[in-house]
């Protein structure tokens, strides 16, 4: 039988767990027309939040496109990536596909193959044009085909805090524009790195100033975590014994999707926490050489920074007894961590810094 939990993919449809309330909110925001700024610790399933709202929202009403732009270091890989997810977003078949593409995006040619499965595979192709003529071009097309259509427009633009590492030109400003002018138009910024989306929207010296309502994700519930996977588990397990993972997991919901998967592998009919500890070091080792290259390309003040925030869960780094103990200065210390966040290893929230993976914390604490 098919392992039933996924944590490589994106968790939608029966797959998805718990955010009722927050699918509900956005699909009120999408329905009004309001920006939404998702943001949250990596891991938490803000992807899967997007996805799972995309799939409940009605296509007969909603023009829906996702943008991924984790790999974006120019504003031209932001308007391919643009006009790639906004084509394939419109619901046309093959025959028509290239000359539909060609009323609604008049500044860009596309090359059109079909993939194995026999579905339509879409590359723009830009041309030494200006980045406001592209992304006028994208989001009037979009317009466009939504009012001919009578529909709504969803843009979702996943890890968002991207653009701030774009130099050449002020995407940020340039969407002010279009967010200001559409009345069909309504965008989702998802994000985890919280100083940055931080500055691109609360900063009054920024375009994007208050231009969208806040939603932070959380850790999915507990009890409705519980729920959900003693419905997948072929095997007993108490509460006490969820809790305990969970807490090990730290709420994260792709390291509790992975460890359930093994623990069904394991095959047990009455889980205990040596058994959930059994699914953990599995994890580890199966992690250990990719931790090992991500600590091995550290300087030493750097690993011992790193090291200090696992063992100290990140709190109190900077007390005089915890530096006497380490035998490490505080701004050695400072700098360290600075260097960590902005490689994105480590992050800070509050007075507390916590790391992004909390498999390689729980690493870093095993190898100690």
């Amino acid at each position: 039988m098919k392992n039933p939990f996924v944590f490589e993919k994106l968790a939608i449809g029966k797959d998805f767990c718990g955010r009722k309330d927050e699918v509900l909110l956005l699909k009120q925001r999408c329905k009004d027309c309001t920006n939404t700024l998702l943001f949250g610790r990596r891991r938490f399933g803000k992807s899967s939040l997007i996805k799972e709202l995309f799939r409940s929202l009605p296509k007969k009403s909603y023009l829906k496109v996702y943008v991924d732009l984790f790999d974006i270091v120019s504003a031209t890989d932001f308007a391919r990536l643009l006009y790639k997810a906004s084509s394939e977003a419109l619901p046309m078949n093959l025959n028509d596909l290239m000359s539909k593409l060609t009323r609604y995006f008049s500044k860009t040619t596309f090359d059109i193959s079909v993939s194995s499965s026999g579905n339509p595979r879409i590359t723009p192709t830009l041309a030494a044009r200006d980045f406001e003529e592209f992304i006028e071009d994208a989001l009037g097309g979009l317009s466009r085909y939504a009012k001919e259509h009578k529909l709504h427009v969803v843009i979702a633009l996943d890890e968002f805090q991207q653009i701030a590492q774009v130099k050449d030109k002020k995407i940020d400003a340039v969407l002010r524009k279009y967010m200001q002018s559409s009345d069909n138009l309504c965008f989702i910024f998802s994000g985890s790195k919280r100083h940055m989306l931080s500055e691109l929207f609360h900063s009054q010296s920024s375009p994007l100033y208050k231009m969208a309502s806040g939603l932070e994700l959380q850790c999915i519930d507990e009890r409705e975590f519980y729920r959900f996977v003693v419905k997948k588990l072929d095997a007993q397990m108490d509460k006490e014994v969820f809790h305990y993972l969970y807490q090990v997991a730290d709420g994260e919901s792709k390291l509790i999707q992975q460890m359930c998967y093994h623990l069904y592998m394991q095959g047990a009919t009455n889980l205990t926490e040596a058994d959930v500890d059994q699914a953990l070091n599995r994890i580890l080792d199966e992690d250990d050489g990719i931790y090992r290259l991500i600590v091995g390309g550290l300087t030493a003040n750097q690993r011992l920074a790193l090291k200090l925030v696992a063992v100290q869960h990140g709190k109190d780094l900077f007390r005089a007894e915890t530096l006497l103990k380490y035998g490490v200065t505080k701004q050695s210390l400072f700098t360290s961590l600075t260097s960590l966040r902005k490689s994105e290893i480590v992050d800070r929230q509050d007075d507390n810094y916590f790391i992004a993976d909390r498999g390689l914390e729980l690493w870093l604490r095993r190898e100690r």
